[in-house]
């Protein structure tokens, strides 16, 4: 049995955070040809632990990987439609202006691989997103996964996908809270990491400082409270998928940040009613995270139910998503959290999450201050 991945030594807990992603990740790279074929095998104990997270009606034999470009059953083929072949940026010289010079990758010695719309034009300013991928994921996969990759351009984003460190299992991973998922103790200063790229990709490009904006799944959602906790200055909006801080976590954010939780109802590895990675810090529960939020934004209207429910996940039947919001919050920011009721950790997003998702971020604007 080929364990390459999962590491031989490495707790059940934390194997349940890369076993979910791998399946779907793995035939994301055979289909792009990444090379990445290591990924195809997946370790039966691994799955033991998260049928029950992957479907309910699921059974280990449904999940088994028998080559490459083969997908559990649950998980619809559509939602590898927006990972392309290559990742291209699709600049072409005659459109980038004398002046600038476009750099594939910023970060030095640790690279992101940076993405700027063909019809970039230095002489406006142009919102910043930052993708960060899950534990044992890449940015890369997730900018595929949710629809980032086909989308950042013709949405007039410039996209930024950053790569965690690797841990002594093979996997990478960010450094957020003592709940995840520095599991081996590095230290590693992912909040420099990160303000680092922000601030390099302000030097070569024009980027607008009202408009930028963090989506992270699961590890990368618990990065992404970290930076609205500690780099707030620089920090327009977060969105966390599957993502929590600990219980009692500090959280002084120098300035408001707008913040959406998304979390699903039936996720088994970042559950949405709290819990613990192994022995790790207990996380909190989506509904007491999102209020608190609240709180720290200094919000005064809500919470407001949505009138309507969503059908964003195409592993569950009907409208499984609900929204409730706060506005009137500081600084012109919101709180918002969408429950999908009946999801996993990895759900089956479609078309209209990802469009929603955007259209979300467009909507979230740093007010200037006086």
């Amino acid at each position: 049995m080929n364990r390459k991945g999962l590491g031989m030594n490495a707790c059940l807990t934390r194997r349940r955070l890369v076993s979910i992603m791998l399946p779907v990740l793995a035939c994301i790279a055979c289909a792009n040809g990444s090379g990445l074929t290591d990924l195809t095998v997946v370790d039966t104990v691994a799955i033991d632990v998260v049928a029950t997270d992957l479907a309910p009606e699921s059974t280990q034999d449904d999940l088994e990987i028998e080559g490459p470009g083969d997908l559990p059953n649950d998980v619809p083929s559509d939602l590898l439609d927006d990972v392309p072949a290559v990742f291209d940026t699709g600049l072409e010289l005659s459109d980038v202006p004398p002046d600038v010079v476009i750099p594939e990758f910023l970060g030095g010695d640790r690279p992101a691989a940076l993405f700027v719309p063909a019809d970039y034009d230095s002489r406006k300013a142009w919102p910043l997103i930052m993708v960060l991928h899950g534990y044992g994921a890449s940015g890369f996969l997730q900018a595929g996964y949710l629809g980032l990759s086909d989308r950042f351009a013709t949405k007039g984003f410039v996209m930024i996908t950053p790569e965690g460190t690797v841990d002594p299992d093979g996997q990478q991973f960010w450094n957020a809270f003592d709940s995840c998922c520095d599991f081996f103790g590095s230290d590693v200063d992912d909040v420099g990491y990160l303000r680092g790229l922000i601030a390099q990709a302000k030097q070569v490009l024009n980027i607008d400082e009202e408009r930028v904006y963090l989506i992270g799944h699961s590890n990368g959602g618990f990065m992404s409270f970290r930076m609205a906790c500690d780099a707030s200055d620089v920090i327009t909006a977060i969105v966390s998928i599957a993502g929590a801080m600990p219980v009692g976590q500090t959280c002084l954010p120098v300035s408001p940040v707008s913040i959406l939780s998304i979390h699903g109802t039936n996720d088994e590895t970042i559950e949405y009613d709290g819990g613990a990675i192994g022995g790790n810090a207990t996380f909190v529960d989506a509904p007491s995270l999102i209020n608190r939020w609240s709180q720290l934004d200094v919000c005064t209207v809500g919470p407001v139910v949505g009138a309507v429910t969503l059908d964003f996940d195409e592993a569950v039947p009907g409208n499984e998503t609900s929204t409730m919001g706060w506005s009137a919050c500081s600084g012109g920011t919101q709180v918002d959290h969408w429950k999908m009721t009946g999801s996993i950790h990895l759900p089956g997003f479609n078309e209209a999450f990802k469009e929603a998702l955007l259209v979300h971020l467009q909507a979230q604007r740093r007010q200037k201050q006086p």
